[in-house]
Formats: structure tokens, sequence, C-alpha cells
């Protein structure tokens, strides 16, 4: 996590952006602390099939989830309905066993929240499954496309709670958390990559950024491009190593 010590003005890299929210804001996608943050990647590995139009991602160890946690997954595919499954550790991934209720309209922006209202105990393999029929119990539509699970994020029930009070309860310590979309790119030349930013954006001191990091660097220096500076300054570094 990078904390930013200044405000700026950015037009590159970041992923997400967990900034400091003020007591009765109106909306809260997550929240966190100096020590904790409610909201975190489920990762694992993924599959497709195109059989059967649907994409899952195989957790490395069996999750519990509770009653009241939020899952939060990026859709990939054409699929404009889906339904969600939470495999169980033991159950036959040829199973329907484990749905998270019916269909599940894809809005524009392919990502879809999802509530649970029981424990599921011992998960191994979240999946989304697109097409017509699912099982055959699960009319979608003839037209409807296949479905793959690009991301997936897990928000505690805590936070979920908490943020249903935002406006009335709030205080400045909560965070709000939101991904940071753009064009990627890299060079293997300079050992770099980054994330151009689909407009200027304006940063805040306090605010943190959380990076995924690819490649096999165990150090790195994190560096925010103001607009009008050239991509060959170094201006904009973030601290030092990391």
């Amino acid at each position: 996590m990078i904390r930013v010590g200044m405000k700026a003005t950015m037009c590159a890299l970041a992923l997400i952006l967990c900034a400091p929210l003020l007591a009765g804001s109106a909306t809260t996608r997550g929240q966190s602390d100096s020590t904790e943050t409610g909201v975190r990647f489920l990762v694992g590995e993924t599959g497709f099939s195109s059989q059967w139009g649907s994409g899952w991602i195989d957790l490395p160890t069996p999750t519990d989830f509770a009653a009241g946690d939020r899952l939060r997954l990026k859709i990939g595919g054409t699929a404009s309905k889906i339904v969600v499954r939470l495999l169980q550790k033991g159950i036959s991934p040829e199973s329907s066993t484990g749905m998270l209720g019916g269909a599940i309209p894809v809005p524009e922006n392919r990502i879809v929240d999802v509530a649970l209202d029981t424990d599921r105990k011992g998960i191994i393999q979240m999946s989304v499954h697109g097409g017509s029929n699912p099982w055959g119990k699960f009319p979608l539509g003839g037209n409807n496309g296949p479905a793959t699970l690009e991301t997936a994020e897990l928000i505690a029930a805590s936070v979920s709670a908490d943020s249903a009070a935002v406006g009335s309860q709030a205080d400045s310590t909560k965070t709000s958390v939101q991904f940071l979309a753009g064009e990627t790119g890299s060079s293997s030349r300079w050992g770099s990559g980054w994330l151009d930013l689909a407009t200027s954006t304006d940063f805040v001191k306090g605010d943190r950024l959380r990076l995924q990091i690819g490649g096999t660097a165990s150090k790195i220096i994190v560096r925010l491009l103001s607009k009008g500076m050239s991509p060959e300054s170094s201006a904009g570094i973030v601290g030092g190593a990391i």
C-alpha cells in the first residue's frame, strides 16, 4: 500500500484508490483503517469452458464466507445474464448445488455485486455461468452469450453493514475504494509497466494506492506522472525503493 504525501494531478499508474471518506458522504464501496481493509481480492487459478459458457476461479484453500458478505465480480464474455455458484469442497463441479439466487443481469460496466444471505463454508470455487440455460434449470435466453470470471473481490459483512450506515455514523477513518481503469502498457527495455488513466485525475494527501505488481521484481519504485510532464522524466516518484 502506498500513501500519497501531497496533492497531485495524475495521468498514469494506479490500480485501486483508497481515499479518505468524510462523515456524511452518500456512498461507500468499502472501508479500511490503518491496519486492515475489509475489501480484498480473491485469487486463485482461473478457468473457462466454451462448451458450457462458464468461467471460474479455483481458490487455493477452502474458504468460509459469512451471511452479509458481498462478492464483487468482474464478468467477461458477452453474457447479458448470469448465475453464480459457490462450490463447496466435496461437491461435484457437475452439480448446480451452491447457486446464489437466480438469474443476475450483467450491467454495462460488467461488474456484478452479489450479497450472501447465508453462511457458505469450505468454498473451493467461485463460478459464473452464461449461455441459454445452465444445467437446464436457469433459462437465461436463447441469445445469451458465454461468461468468464475475470476478478473477484470480497467485501466482508462488517464492512457491508457499516457502509449502509454511512451518512449517519461515518467517521473520518472510513475510506472509499474504487478501481482506477485505463490502458496498460509495459517496456521490456526499461523493466517498467504503467496504467494510462482515461482522464487527468486528482489525488489528495492521505490517499492510498493498492497496486498489484506483475513481473519478477523484488523491489520497485512508483511514479505518478502529472499532465504535461515527459514520461522520460523521473519527476513524480513516490518515496524510494519499495
